[in-house]
Formats: C-alpha cells, sequence, structure tokens
C-alpha cells in the first residue's frame, strides 16, 4: 500500500497522475519546486507527510503480521529467555543441576 502511494506520488510530481481540481501530495512539489530556494517550508510539509504516511502504513502493516501469522514463531517468556543466554555464553544455571 505505501508502495501504491510512493508511486502515486512521483507520477504526480511527473505530471501523469492526479489532475488539476483534486489535490495530490506530489501536484504540490510539483507546483512549489521553482520557489525551493526562497520558500524551501513549501517542500519540506508535503514530504514530511509522504513519509509519515508511508511509515505508518508499514508500521500497521507490520504488526497485523506479527499479531495474526500462525506460522510466526513466538518469543519464549522471559525466565526461558535468560536461561538459553546463560547457557549459550557459559553461565551456570541456578535451576536443575
Amino acid at each position: 500500500m505505501a508502495g501504491a502511494i510512493l508511486t502515486e506520488t512521483a507520477l504526480s510530481f511527473l505530471g501523469f497522475g492526479i489532475t488539476a481540481p483534486d489535490i495530490s501530495l506530489g501536484q504540490i512539489i510539483s507546483e512549489y519546486n521553482e520557489a525551493f530556494k526562497t520558500r524551501p517550508w513549501l517542500f519540506w510539509w508535503p514530504g514530511f507527510f509522504i513519509v509519515v504516511i508511508a511509515l505508518c502504513i508499514n508500521f500497521v502493516g507490520d504488526g497485523l503480521r506479527d499479531a495474526f501469522d500462525p506460522r510466526q514463531r513466538r518469543m519464549p517468556k522471559a525466565t526461558s529467555l535468560w536461561r538459553e543466554a546463560k547457557a549459550l555464553f557459559g553461565g551456570k544455571s541456578k535451576g536443575k543441576r
């Protein structure tokens, strides 16, 4: 989904995307491209929102995959991790001997 948004933004920046009555972040950046040297904030805000939207979509997708993927390996409990780390690095475990 984030790739589709970035593709639409790039196409709108180049003039092949959304037409004039509708608004696109790529179109806004393209309109203010000539004013970048004198008023750079006209470029920063649309670019910032493009990055934020893409990151949010990726984080939501990763969270949904982590929550609902049955094939993903679950992490063991913290005590098991502690025992595995001690065994890995040569420490003695206080558990069963």
